[in-house]
């Protein structure tokens, strides 16, 4: 039962023996969390849930309502019992809220009472301008991680933008000092570690379509990658036609050290890098910065920060999705930057020469053996850095991209899919879930990986992750037909 108390906006939360009072306006701020965390099918799990957020965000009101639920729910000897009742559209059914407190809060009855919206809808701000569709990534604070909601809203707008003739361009950004520093994985590898793999799966289904939208996509989409782009956000940016970088750009592709690969279709655009920079890039995780990144291709154009709002106010007034107009728009507020002196990218010949080689262990060798007569620091940062990631995920990464190289961006993300699949099953290795802890959780950096050696993982092994996975009602990713109409530069990614 719910009871609220208009004049003080409280709400107090009755499950047969527990009480939980809290604020109409905590519970407001903090709707994300709520659905996330009170969705699950008991209190124990609702409490890991909570303890999981709490990790990545220091917000008092999760650690408040950690220690109320504590303090009413039963021991954990007892025997858990389902909490239906606490079933996410059952409980907020049954609130009786002042709905207009609420809505001066910025909260409607349906985002509140929806699970599948969940009272997302401010994580991305969609406007309209003239013949311009704008999407802001807005949360901020979370360096504008991508949620599922996020996924599925981008892959809806995108759906039925290219159906509509009035929009011309799509142009994407983020909110404060992130364009998108990837994915929420902390709670797919929650959902993991409880067994419920597909809801990850799930994730990842909706993200790859997106991604193979953005890379197939019959108009314009200008990404201004000012800030931090990581993980999912190269996914939602890196497949469009124009990717916009500043001096405040900051690129990774970081998930070997987290126990993944890098993933979001990276098998596509980084293997299409000159050399052997895109298996450098991957394997190490290695930090790029806007001119880099101009420099091996992955960004389209270098704009200072100071003149964004003027290339934004420029691209609304467009009234064609002719990428030759875009570009030349674009072109007028760009600079030609200068790499750092000391920039990964003038090491090429070493990045070449070593990242080249057939296996992980031959590359290790050959940076050793480079290290032998290069005094270059660089060198055993790169040696170290290798040593530390998951031997599991190099060399599932290192096969990924150069099979990639021969595959259209469709094939390599549905391979990406049956990879990451057997990742969240744990069923082969659970470096996923340790990189998470080690990570994410406890923070002490120093996760134990199984196989711990490089050696320990033959081929047979890395060739179970290209396989089908063998569990009851799974299926391949399956991607439309996308030929009809579409620019030169999307059907060569076909």
């Amino acid at each position: 039962m719910v009871i609220t108390t208009p004049t003080t906006n409280i709400v107090t939360v009755s499950t047969t023996t527990n009480v939980v009072t809290v604020t109409i306006a905590a519970a407001t701020t903090m709707m994300d969390v709520i659905n996330k965390c009170f969705s699950r099918k008991t209190v124990e799990e609702i409490l890991s849930s909570l303890d999981m957020e709490a990790t990545s965000n220091a917000d008092k009101w999760i650690s408040t309502t950690i220690q109320t639920l504590k303090k009413a729910s039963p021991t954990r000897k007892q025997k858990k019992e389902r909490v239906s009742s606490l079933n996410f559209t059952k409980f907020y059914s049954s609130w009786h809220l002042d709905w207009e407190v609420l809505h001066r809060r910025g909260y409607s009855k349906t985002a509140m009472a929806s699970p599948t919206e969940e009272g997302h809808d401010h994580q991305i701000l969609v406007q309209r301008k003239s013949c311009a569709r704008l999407l802001t990534l807005n949360r901020p604070k979370q360096l504008n991680a991508l949620s599922f909601y996020m996924v599925s809203r981008l892959l809806e707008i995108f759906t039925e933008d290219e159906g509509n003739s009035d929009i011309k361009l799509v142009f994407m950004k983020g909110n404060g000092r992130a364009f998108c520093a990837g994915g929420d994985v902390a709670s797919v590898a929650h959902d993991g570690i409880r067994g419920n793999w597909r809801f990850g799966a799930k994730f990842f289904h909706t993200e790859y379509k997106l991604n193979y939208l953005m890379a197939t996509y019959s108009k314009p989409q200008v990404s201004i990658l000012n800030g931090i782009v990581m993980g999912g956000g190269a996914g939602a940016s890196i497949h469009g036609r124009f990717r916009v970088v500043t001096e405040n750009t900051v690129f990774a592709m970081p998930e070997t050290a987290l126990g993944l690969f890098p993933d979001v279709g990276a098998s596509y655009f980084l293997s299409r890098l000159d050399g052997f920079f895109g298996e450098y890039v991957g394997l190490t995780g290695a930090r790029l910065d806007g001119a880099e990144m101009l420099a091996c291709g992955l960004a389209s154009h270098f704009v200072p920060s100071s003149k964004l709002s003027l290339l934004e106010e420029s691209l609304c007034k467009v009234e064609t999705s002719d990428p030759t107009a875009v570009s030349a728009i674009i072109d007028k507020y760009s600079e030609q930057p200068f790499l750092k002196e000391d920039s990964v990218y003038h090491r090429m010949d070493v990045i070449n020469k070593c990242f080249s080689r057939k296996t992980v262990e031959e590359i290790l060798s050959s940076l050793d053996m480079e290290a032998t007569s290069n005094a270059d620091k660089w060198i055993s940062t790169t040696i170290q850095t290798l040593k530390k990631a998951s031997p599991t995920s190099l060399k599932i990464f290192l096969r990924l991209i150069r099979e990639g190289r021969l595959l259209g961006i469709g094939q390599c993300l549905i391979c990406e899919y049956r990879i990451v699949c057997h990742i969240l099953r744990g069923h082969y290795s659970k470096d996923f879930f340790e990189g998470c802890r080690a990570i994410l959780i406890d923070k002490d950096r120093n996760p134990k990986w199984k196989p711990s050696k490089l050696e320990q993982v033959s081929d047979s092994d890395v060739d179970s992750y290209f396989s089908k996975v063998e569990d009851d009602g799974w299926e391949d990713l399956e991607l439309p037909k996308r030929f009809d109409n579409l620019p030169t530069y999307a059907i060569s990614k076909l």
